[in-house]
């Protein structure tokens, strides 16, 4: 009987994660292409909109970020690892404000208080949501420098990989959400970006908990991470 090398099982494993994104990716563009029929008036419910609050595509953020939550917890218990926790507190709070809307709420009602008008074709409900989510930015890139600070050198570096899929997701979230609203160039050029704005969250949410599934399934340890291949940190190793 052949005995199977360790680099088999390896690649098997690889495989496996591979086929486990490309499974959430898949389902991401499928519900881009139920929003696109909805837009084109061949499917009547709202529900199949990205952009409905509730939505069939949001609940499948929801299930995303509850299953991060789920990991990161499972990566504590098998890494000893607490600082993992503030990473599990910033997927909390993406959770909660998708599902309850925090943003949304709490940005009204500081709109509420606010007289003057808002620049770039900005409602002041934006301007609203957008201090809300500076607040909130500030207390959790507080608690996870924290972290980082105390954290092992593996914990610093997935935590850099992170921060950049954070950012990438901020980007879509934040900006493209502002120039949906600011920029008046026609009904079309506004669906596309508000297509883009929700479907590049999507499927940046997917690339994460991809990755977090790769750290929880090696149990806390992988030796390839992402920052280092973005350009000027190409030459960082990490320990």
């Amino acid at each position: 009987m052949e005995e199977m090398t360790t680099q088999e099982p390896r690649d098997h494993l690889s495989k496996a994660e591979s086929l486990f994104l490309w499974l959430c990716i898949c389902a991401d563009f499928g519900f881009i292409v139920l929003h696109i029929l909805y837009k084109l008036e061949l499917l009547d419910s709202s529900y199949f909109s990205v952009k409905r609050d509730l939505g069939y595509s949001e609940f499948f953020q929801y299930t995303k970020f509850l299953w991060i939550i789920i990991l990161l917890i499972h990566i504590i218990r098998k890494t000893k690892v607490l600082e993992y926790l503030a990473w599990v507190a910033v997927f909390a709070y993406f959770l909660a404000d998708d599902s309850f809307q925090i943003h949304e709420n709490i940005g009204g009602s500081i709109a509420d208080n606010l007289d003057f008008v808002a620049p770039f074709n900005l409602r002041l409900q934006d301007i609203g949501e957008l201090a809300v989510f500076g607040i909130a930015g500030m207390i959790l890139l507080a608690l996870l420098a924290w972290a980082y600070w105390r954290g092992t050198q593996t914990f610093r570096n997935i935590s850099k990989d992170l921060l950049i899929l954070v950012v990438i997701m901020a980007f879509f979230g934040i900006v493209i959400d502002a120039a949906e609203i600011g920029v008046d160039l026609g009904l079309f050029i506004k669906e596309t970006l508000g297509l883009i704005d929700d479907g590049g969250e999507m499927i940046v949410a997917s690339v994460m908990l991809w990755y977090i599934f790769r750290l929880a399934v090696h149990n806390g340890h992988i030796d390839k991470f992402l920052y280092t291949r973005l350009p000027g940190l190409s030459k960082q190793t990490a320990k």
